[in-house]
């Protein structure tokens, strides 16, 4: 860094956006960190998704390294931007759709249970209580 910038120029005046990201990415790893190896969430009992914190604790502290290398070398810093943007997009869109089964799988399930014990499952009934 000080080869780069002089004792005229600080990179936090002259890159004011990419330190402020570097700042934020920095805590909020820190903080997925904390709550990761914190022994009272590391319980089963816990309603914070260890694999939320994980992936949280891991693209976080990736971005503080591309946005460093950012920094010190731009060329190479925004085409390794670049590929951490698409492997975010990769993941993001995969959550996406493990949501989406998620949802498929929950409104099967209601449309089972309504279909079974709802307002009209009476009528499949016969007289004695047995299925037709």
């Amino acid at each position: 860094m000080p080869l780069k910038y002089h004792q005229s120029t600080k990179p936090l005046e002259t890159h004011s956006a990419l330190m402020l990201i570097l700042i934020i990415a920095v805590l909020v790893y820190a903080a997925a960190w904390e709550i990761e190896h914190h022994p009272q969430t590391n319980n089963n009992n816990s309603s914070i998704d260890p694999i939320i914190v994980t992936k949280t604790s891991l693209f976080s502290g990736s971005l503080v390294t591309v946005v460093l290398v950012l920094l010190i070398v731009p060329a190479i810093g925004w085409f390794i931007f670049l590929v951490w943007t698409l492997l975010l997009m990769k993941q993001m869109y995969e959550a996406c759709h493990m949501l989406h089964r998620l949802n498929q799988s929950i409104s099967l399930v209601s449309y089972v249970f309504n279909e079974e014990f709802g307002p009209r499952a009476h009528l499949s009934q016969g007289r004695n209580g047995l299925v037709a």
